[in-house]
């Protein structure tokens, strides 16, 4: 029974890694599209909890996407540290949710990959 639960597993692993490398380069200045076959724009939000599928495959071209993404935010982010609810559009700040989830991400990234110091200036904005 195990090896047909370990089996399932990595199977299902499997098929979450294509989906996240199908996302990885959407029409939105190359960033990752948000749903697979669906909307393409590239959700901060969701985006942001992609990071955490991301962070335990280990896979580096999943690694780098997120890597633009958080990037990117940065560039895009408030005087005040706000971050936009579309990863591209450094105006669209209609959710609440958007900096703290950045900011998770930020410390998950840096975990993964031993960057301690990545994105600081943007972390600490007030």
């Amino acid at each position: 029974m195990k090896t047909t639960a370990r089996q399932d597993i990595e199977e299902a692993k499997q098929a979450a890694v294509e989906v996240l490398l199908h996302n990885a380069h959407g029409p939105y200045q190359g960033l990752p599209r948000t749903a697979g076959w669906g909307y393409p724009e590239p959700y901060t939000r969701d985006l942001m909890f992609s990071l955490l599928g991301i962070a335990v495959s280990e896979n580096k071209e999943l690694l780098e996407s997120i890597r633009r993404v958080l990037e990117t935010l940065a560039k895009n982010q408030t005087g005040r540290g706000h971050i936009p609810s579309l990863v591209h559009d450094g105006e669209d700040r209609g959710a609440s949710d958007t900096t703290p989830l950045f900011l998770l991400a930020v410390g998950i990234f840096r975990k993964v990959t031993g960057e301690q110091e990545f994105l600081q200036a943007a972390a600490g904005k007030p």
